[in-house]
């Protein structure tokens, strides 16, 4: 006896073959991005912490030695000097704080104070740099003061190369000055414009990572995809089957679904009982509707223009003439 072999199944379509996904290259700034950056970022802001608290303990020092040599101009631009990296040193200390207790909320607010500790770097350099060369005679009368009375490191702007140790006149002072002039306006880019940016974009992108859900180092909670659809669109209606109108015995299932004690004691609904109502059959526009019916072996009918007639099906299945 033969037996029918089952059916064939194929795993794949021989003139569809299966898409073959892309593979995803990774480049190196995507390996980078993918590392979890907040060592990394915890160390350059205890740098730039110790390294502006430096700076803010030479400008205030600074500061005394200009009111001795009675130049109160750069007094003062060292005391506001001062300030900002006081400022500096505070922003990168609340950073070190934020990103070792991992809250998102800190870390939120770092990233904005992270701009602000960039401005304020480049502020204090472009402030620098400028007085050095719009204060020039002062800064020249301070040096050779400073040189006559032995005391030239006093002044952390005189403490090394090119100044020399002992002045006697200005040309000796002047010729150190402008060569130090080249070096004052390159500090501005290479010691405060660069390394405030660079910093800046680290403290950036260590939040979007701890904002992107896809990041290991993600500190995003996310909830179930229901929950987030449901809140993301409160108002959506998603039963097209009731055409937004509640479906039958919905009160029926909540009163069910309540407490037993919170249930309502309304009786419930029964359907009535009558007669089964059939509809009609459907009338049809087709031609099929005017047939000239069963055949009939009766005396002959005439079939001359204007007296012929057809057989008509009625709805209840008869036939009439």
């Amino acid at each position: 006896m033969l037996t029918r072999p089952p059916p064939l199944q194929l795993q794949l379509d021989n003139n569809r073959p299966p898409v073959q996904p892309l593979a995803q290259v990774k480049t190196l700034v995507s390996q980078i991005y993918q590392t979890n950056w907040r060592n990394f970022v915890i160390g350059v802001a205890v740098i730039n912490a110790l390294r502006s608290l430096i700076s803010a303990s030479n400008a205030f020092q600074d500061v005394g030695v200009d009111y001795l040599n009675h130049v109160p101009k750069l007094a003062r631009i060292s005391t506001a000097l001062g300030a900002m990296y006081i400022a500096v040193a505070v922003i990168e200390l609340y950073g070190v704080f934020s990103v070792s207790m991992q809250r998102l909320g800190f870390i939120q607010v770092y990233a904005y104070l992270a701009f602000v500790s960039a401005l304020l770097v480049t502020v204090t350099g472009f402030i620098g740099s400028v007085s050095y060369f719009v204060l020039a005679d002062d800064v020249v009368r301070e040096c050779v003061s400073l040189a006559l009375n032995g005391k030239l490191d006093s002044k952390s702007l005189f403490s090394g190369d090119p100044w020399p140790r002992k002045v006697l006149s200005l040309k000796a002072t002047q010729d150190p000055w402008s060569s130090e002039s080249i070096t004052q306006a390159l500090s501005v880019f290479i010691f405060s414009l660069l390394p405030s940016v660079a910093f800046f974009l680290l403290a950036y992108f260590y939040y979007r990572q701890i904002t992107d859900s896809r990041h290991p180092a993600s500190l995003c909670v996310s909830g179930p995809r229901s929950a987030i659809h449901l809140e993301a669109y409160p108002e959506a209606n998603y039963s097209p089957l009731y055409n937004g109108t509640p479906p039958p015995y919905s009160d029926d299932i909540a009163d069910a679904l309540r407490a037993p004690g919170r249930r309502s004691k309304k009786p419930r609904p029964r359907p009535s009982v009558g007669p089964l109502v059939l509809p009609s059959m459907v009338q049809s526009a087709s031609p099929y509707g005017v047939t000239p019916g069963p055949p009939s072996f009766g005396p002959s009918r005439n079939y001359q223009p204007g007296s012929a007639f057809f057989t008509i099906g009625s709805d209840d299945g008869r036939f009439m003439n």
